[in-house]
């Protein structure tokens, strides 16, 4: 059994020691076998398979699926940006809850959040080459912001009624799902009282 610092099993393995310090952390980490001087010695063998568990591709195991995953771990499992899952975690009720807290952080079930992300992605339009400005003569958002020559996040901040000086943005025409849409002719008068 070999026993070895985590910069020596990143060494061997080819991994970031900093990133083993952080799976160190999770629980199902193996426990170290001893100490050397303040650091502590883990059985290489244990971690490699730790780590080869973990990246083994997304539902081959059972094991895979109850893995204990931080929201930043999460974030890297399903190609997402950390910022969004903070977005999801707050506003989507039907987010996984967290399953244990280790030093007061969140620790979720991967099979959980993989299984939320593929009910989401279900949900949303399929993405193509062309954003869509049009639906039925009606403005999309990308449509309104390109009537205005203004960025999409602009719209939606009139929307919600962020910018108080100026008038009340016009109300949807139509909403399919969740998609907005708006009458050109109300956009654009909107838009020429705009200062």
């Amino acid at each position: 059994m070999d026993q070895l610092t985590l910069s020596e099993i990143g060494a061997r393995l080819g991994a970031d020691p900093q990133v083993l310090r952080k799976h160190a952390r999770q629980p199902g980490f193996p426990e170290p076998t001893g100490r050397r001087g303040n650091a502590r010695l883990y059985d290489l063998d244990a971690v490699q398979q730790w780590e080869d568990a973990r990246k083994s591709p997304a539902g081959t195991s059972q094991g895979d699926e109850d893995r204990l995953v931080t929201l930043q771990e999460a974030a890297e499992e399903l190609g997402i940006s950390y910022g969004s899952i903070r977005t999801y975690l707050g506003r989507h009720e039907s987010f996984p809850k967290p399953v244990q807290r280790i030093s007061n952080r969140p620790y979720f079930r991967l099979g959980e959040v993989r299984a939320w992300n593929a009910r989401r992605a279900r949900q949303l339009p399929t993405p193509s080459d062309t954003v869509v400005t049009e639906i039925d003569g009606l403005l999309t958002r990308a449509g309104v912001a390109a009537e205005l020559g203004i960025e999409p996040k602009s719209v939606t901040r009139y929307v919600v009624g962020g910018i108080p000086q100026l008038r009340p943005f016009p109300e949807p025409a139509r909403t399919i799902g969740r998609t907005r849409l708006w009458d050109r002719k109300a956009i654009r008068e909107w838009g020429s009282h705009r200062s």
